[in-house]
């Protein structure tokens, strides 16, 4: 019998969902949820076991443009935990599309700020008239 595991980091702008796919994903609350923005100050992270795998799922504080000292160190915080997953999870709010900070995040991914495999969520798809999605 052979195991099988990943580090997964959870990406995106401040309250963009991260910490509820965490807890979702793990089945228990490990990252608190609230709607106060940079809530989540350092890497949580929670493991998610599905037979003989394991995913270590890592909530990273939310990517944005840093002005304080503490912001820095939240946004450090955040591209670290992605340098060192095995697949990044970059969640876009659907009603938010492409913001300011979000094109950062995308030329720092462009430009290799992770080794990982990027895949894209979009969360928040129930903000979205109908008629309007894809």
């Amino acid at each position: 019998m052979s195991t099988r595991s990943g580090f997964v980091a959870l990406i995106g702008e401040p309250n963009a969902g991260k910490s509820t796919l965490l807890n979702r994903m793990v089945g228990a609350d490990v990252s608190i949820v609230t709607h106060k923005v940079q809530t989540t100050r350092t890497r949580i992270r929670g493991i998610a076991i599905e037979g003989d795998s394991q995913i270590v799922l890592v909530d990273t504080p939310g990517l944005f443009q840093p002005r304080r000292r503490l912001d820095r160190a939240m946004v450090t915080a955040a591209w670290g935990g992605a340098a060192a997953a095995d697949l990044v999870v970059l969640l876009v709010e659907a009603h938010r599309g492409v913001t300011k900070d979000m094109a950062a995040i995308l030329d720092n991914l462009r430009n290799g700020a992770g080794r990982a495999p990027v895949a894209l969520a979009i969360n928040k798809i129930d903000r979205i008239k109908r008629t309007a999605l894809l």
